[in-house]
Formats: C-alpha cells, sequence, structure tokens
C-alpha cells in the first residue's frame, strides 16, 4: 500500500513504533507490540493478548520481532500456529510502498482452509483496519 507523499522513514515508524533510535514512545510500543519480555538490540520478544473480545478469557501469544529501520520489520510467531508476520518498506517515487506478508506455519488441508478464508473474508478486513487507516493519515488532501 504505498504512501504517496510520505518518506520512508515517517511510514515506518508510524506502522512499526519505531525509528532508528529504538520505539518512538512506549505508549506506541506497548501498543504496537504488547509487554515486553526480553530485548537484544533491534530484536525483542514480546507478548501480546489477541483475544477477540474484551470479555474472553486473556489468549495470549509471544512475537519475536525483528526491526530493520527503515526497510522491515519482522514479527515471528513463537508458541502458536499464528502465521509470521513481514513488513517491508521501500522508496517509490516522492512516497513510500509499505508490503505486509504472511508466513502460515499450518500445514495441509489446514494451511488451504486459511488461505480461502483469507480471501473471502480477511483480505477486505486486513485493508480496512491496517492498510486504509495508514493511508489516510499520510493523504495529502487535493492529491491523488
Amino acid at each position: 500500500a504505498p504512501a504517496r507523499s510520505a518518506p520512508i522513514g515517517e511510514v515506518f515508524e508510524y506502522v512499526a513504533a519505531y525509528d532508528d533510535h529504538g520505539p518512538t514512545s512506549q505508549e506506541l510500543f506497548d501498543a504496537e507490540y504488547g509487554r515486553l519480555v526480553e530485548s537484544d538490540g533491534d530484536s525483542f520478544v514480546v507478548e501480546e493478548d489477541v483475544r477477540r473480545y474484551p470479555e474472553d478469557d486473556p489468549d495470549l501469544i509471544r512475537w519475536r520481532c525483528t526491526v530493520r529501520y527503515p526497510e522491515s520489520r519482522s514479527k515471528e510467531a513463537l508458541n502458536d500456529v499464528w502465521a509470521h508476520r513481514t513488513d517491508r518498506f521501500r522508496s517509490v517515487d516522492k512516497g513510500t510502498e509499505w508490503k505486509v506478508s504472511w508466513t502460515p506455519r499450518a500445514r495441509g488441508l489446514k494451511v488451504i482452509v486459511q488461505y480461502l478464508v483469507f480471501q473471502l473474508i480477511g483480505r477486505r478486513r486486513l485493508k480496512r483496519e491496517l492498510v486504509d487507516p495508514v493511508g489516510a493519515h499520510f493523504e495529502v488532501p487535493g492529491r491523488r
């Protein structure tokens, strides 16, 4: 998803809550990643509560995150069958291109079902909840 007029560093910092010195703020870091468990430079382990509804029991997952400012961020699921996520950023024209990819960990029929559900439901939700707000944040009025 291109951010038409934003430099790569600005898009990366907005999406990843991380700049060339580390987390941009503790509040943004916690909101983006969850509770910090351990840290080693630009690689860290966090624990995130991924429950769907507030009244549900906690559903904790650990991620190993690696940040390479401003080119990439990866989130590797450590204790679940969640897919690993990689965000890649690159400068294009006067803006930034941001691509998100997932590497499924499920095997066999389960991975096919996950893919189909993502294509039918998840893709639109992902765009609406993840990509569109970032594009709107960097949109310059009157420019297309």
